[in-house]
């Protein structure tokens, strides 16, 4: 049943990211990365850049989210993103991000799924917004002109290719943990605090970092979390994503 589940979510998106694709290359507008829905459940919903509400019945599995929108999940909610670079994003309950930036250069598929890729296809540009509640991670190796920065209020992490989770919220700062690779944390001011494969990150509400050892329950979260996404979209064409 899950696996008949998992083909129809890849069928579904393979369809509208054809769709997408053509529509992208009829407007010349091949530059820009896609933001992809793969699932979503619960209390969710989303906003245009002006912050005005939007109807989220229209943001369907394999529909994409326009950059720049805001997804807010409420107490039960959550919401699984695939980026045309093969990043995966999950948000958990209480989450408001939005990717506010996503540039990718074209590149050529060559038969290849999602499943088969160990590094993005092309060099790309990401900047997210997390303004609170939680993100889990898992993204392919970056090109070295490539860059991805996830800001929050009390500082940014630079990624490089890595499976992490990282929370945020105003009384509590920036929860970060990585159980794969390295984030660079930048607080306000400061100097990146590199978070290695194993290690957390707490940062105050007022930008003190403090490194500490991987939460386990965090790394539980992200290793089930990021297997359930991964599942979900390893047979996912990259001709549907050019």
């Amino acid at each position: 049943m899950h696996i008949f589940k998992h083909n129809l979510l890849s069928f579904t998106i393979l369809l509208c990211m054809v769709c997408a694709g053509l529509s992208n290359i009829v407007s010349g507008q091949n530059n820009k990365g896609a933001l992809i829905l793969v699932e979503k459940s619960g209390d969710v919903s989303f906003s245009d850049s002006q912050g005005v509400n939007i109807d989220g019945s229209v943001f369907t599995a394999g529909k994409n989210v326009p950059i720049d929108h805001n997804i807010m999940t409420g107490q039960d909610g959550k919401v699984v993103l695939l980026l045309s670079n093969g990043t995966l994003m999950t948000l958990t309950e209480n989450t408001k991000m939005k990717v506010s930036s996503f540039e990718q250069a074209p590149f050529p598929p060559q038969g290849k799924t999602l499943g088969d890729l160990n590094e993005e296809p092309s060099s790309s540009n990401i900047d997210i917004d997390l303004d609170m509640g939680s993100l889990v991670v898992k993204t392919k190796k970056l090109n070295k002109d490539s860059s991805f920065e996830i800001r929050s209020a009390v500082g940014v992490a630079g990624i490089r290719g890595t499976e992490f989770q990282m929370a945020t919220s105003p009384t509590q700062g920036v929860q970060l943990d990585v159980t794969e690779s390295t984030v660079a944390f930048t607080p306000p001011g400061g100097q990146p605090v590199n978070v290695s494969q194993g290690g957390g990150l707490s940062v105050s509400n007022t930008g003190v970092a403090t490194p500490r050892p991987l939460n386990p329950v965090a790394a539980q979260t992200i290793s089930t979390t990021n297997q359930s996404a991964t599942q979900a979209t390893e047979n996912v064409p990259m001709e549907t994503v050019v």
